[in-house]
């Protein structure tokens, strides 16, 4: 009786995924190389001197404080 022999093969999947781009050094920006200043303009880290790369929306009272209200519950 001769046995066939089958591969297993392992499907993998692919996870594309979507990162901000620097446009001054085209370098994939990280959560730690990104600074924002005081007017809300963010920077990549190693390329502040040449500009801001986004703006982010100010945050109302209202947002930081049930932000704030949110952290402390579960920090208490």
């Amino acid at each position: 009786m001769d046995k066939k022999i089958t591969p297993i093969i392992k499907k993998t999947r692919i996870i594309e995924e979507k990162y901000e781009v620097c446009p001054y050094c085209q370098k994939e920006i990280m959560e730690k190389s990104i600074f924002v200043d005081k007017d809300n303009f963010v920077y990549h880290s190693p390329c502040m001197d040449k500009g801001p790369i986004d703006r982010i929306k100010p945050l109302s009272p209202e947002e930081i404080s049930k932000a704030l209200g949110w952290w402390n519950e579960d920090h208490n």
